[in-house]
């Protein structure tokens, strides 16, 4: 896509161009024109982009104000920081609208602030964030299935996961039995979410993913993370690593 808002190939129905100038020849690459499109299709094809690869965009002269969170400081704040992929919050809305207000203060008077100043705006401002996108990660499950998704108990029954996923007892039986449920009601809370087992997985595999991102050579050996994380054999954590990300655990690293 060009800067004036043109792309060089041949557009489809749904906004998509057929050969849009790749970033690399490594690297596959697409390209739409946003003012075609409806918000759920311009959105869709933003996230199939997927932001979390190397991007490059083009667009007409703005401004904009952008704040980077890493993930470790949601800590507990946001269980579902997985889910934030192509949220946008509503500009009409309130919140977007506060959050905003929020930014252009921090723009304003950061350059101002002591350092012992800067670590408790830091703290307040995730803490705002993260109840924000919370709120509307909620919002949006409740839309598709509020008996389910909104009930409160599986917000607890996820940050009692999230605190225990190195424990080897954890499992479906031994969560029920905390929280006196029976194993059907459990699964049931945990559908949407593709199921209990899943849903554990998945976030001890998210650990072991940040553990040897973030380790360096010197890290821990790879089977160490496999067994911290209750990730079973060398094998079969490289298996379900792979499955999940698409690449090797060593290649993580």
């Amino acid at each position: 896509m060009t800067d004036d808002g043109t792309t060089t190939g041949p557009t489809d129905a749904s906004g998509l161009t057929d050969d849009a100038a790749p970033i690399s020849s490594l690297l596959p690459a697409f390209g739409f024109i946003a003012d075609q499109m409806e918000t759920d299709e311009n959105v869709a094809a933003w996230r199939e982009a997927d932001l979390a690869q190397t991007l490059e965009t083009r667009a007409t002269a703005f401004e904009n104000v952008t704040m980077v969170v890493p993930r470790p400081m949601f800590g507990n704040h946001l269980l579902r920081v997985d889910d934030l992929h192509g949220l946008v919050l509503p500009g009409s809305g309130v919140i977007a609208r506060l959050l905003a207000g929020h930014l252009t203060a921090l723009f304003e008077f950061a350059p101002r602030m002591t350092l012992d100043e800067c670590q408790s705006v830091v703290e307040g401002t995730v803490s705002l964030l993260a109840a924000c996108l919370r709120n509307e990660l909620e919002r949006g499950d409740a839309a598709a299935d509020h008996t389910v998704a909104a009930s409160p108990s599986l917000m607890r029954i996820r940050q009692y996961i999230e605190a225990g996923l190195a424990r080897e007892d954890l499992s479906a039986n031994s969560i029920a039995a905390h929280f006196g449920l029976s194993r059907a009601s459990l699964y049931r809370l945990f559908a949407p979410v593709g199921g209990i087992a899943d849903y554990i997985r998945g976030r001890r595999l998210h650990r072991a993913f940040f553990d040897l991102a973030n380790s360096g050579a010197r890290g821990p050996r790879i089977s160490e993370v496999a067994r911290r994380w209750q990730l079973g054999t060398d094998a079969h954590f490289t298996r379900s690593f792979k499955a999940a990300y698409g690449i090797t655990p060593r290649a993580a690293r």
